[in-house]
């Protein structure tokens, strides 16, 4: 085989192997800040959904109540979310949740387009427009409001 064509194998090879490792490993394009701790309900999920679409899993972390079961394995599976359509709050009874009753809850409504990074993720979501929904909570009137619960839609 001619030596030039064992060299453009190579380079074709090593292309490619750039262009998985791209598509599929997590990389962060920029830092979302942190919202102010008197930041409302839906300017956390915005900011949730912002760091989620920059892949910044540390804010998208930081935004999560501590000791949640979901970590950042779902920011890191994220290629983009974009379109976010966020509704107005609705309070629900703590009861619902499991939570104390002294802790205040709210569901977020939201609407946006995702796009997942190839070879990730569990196969639990798909590419496209996605109806979903937050639950956020704070246990007094001065607290910040940290999300606890997803998925519901």
């Amino acid at each position: 085989m001619n030596k030039w064509w064992v060299a453009l194998a190579l380079a074709l090879v090593a292309a490619g192997g750039v262009a998985a490792w791209w598509l599929a490993a997590p990389h962060q394009d920029r830092e979302v800040a942190l919202p102010a701790d008197d930041a409302t309900p839906g300017e956390v999920v915005a900011a949730y959904l912002d760091a989620l679409d920059a892949g910044d899993c540390d804010t998208a972390v930081a935004l999560r109540e501590a000791g949640t079961s979901q970590d950042s394995t779902w920011c890191a599976d994220v290629a983009s979310l974009s379109n976010p359509a966020i509704e107005s709050p609705r309070s629900e009874d703590p009861a619902w949740s499991g939570r104390p009753a002294t802790d205040e809850v709210v569901s977020v409504p939201v609407r946006f387009d995702l796009e997942m990074r190839a070879l990730r993720g569990d196969g639990s979501l798909g590419d496209g427009s996605m109806t979903w929904g937050y639950r956020l909570t704070r246990s007094s009137d001065d607290g910040p409001w940290r999300i606890f619960d997803q998925g519901h839609g």
